[in-house]
């Protein structure tokens, strides 16, 4: 990632699902992997990375803010999808403020 090698990196990081040992938790693997989906253009696939993360209720706020970007990017009705998010994670009970989810 810090060489700018997007595609090499998400397989990189798709190498390490379910390998708990190399110390990468599932939620920050699966961030890093779709901000490289991100960089790379692949906007749906790093888009349904980041929203199978709140599916599962893991939430945190750089994968929030993550998936908010990809809100932005992806759609002119990203507010209502931002809307939508903070409506879901709200519903998980996890409070988080405004700038999360980019509002």
């Amino acid at each position: 990632m810090a060489d700018g090698r997007w595609g090499e990196a998400v397989e990189s990081w798709r190498s390490l699902e379910g390998k708990e040992a190399v110390g990468v938790g599932e939620e920050c693997r699966k961030c890093n992997e779709a901000v490289c989906l991100l960089y790379t253009g692949r906007l749906e696939e790093a888009r349904a990375v980041l929203e199978g993360l709140v599916d599962e209720g893991k939430v945190a706020a750089g994968g929030v803010f993550n998936l908010a970007t990809v809100y932005e990017l992806c759609s002119d009705a990203s507010r209502g999808l931002k809307m939508g998010l903070a409506e879901r994670v709200a519903g998980l009970g996890v409070e988080m403020v405004g700038a999360s989810f980019k509002m």
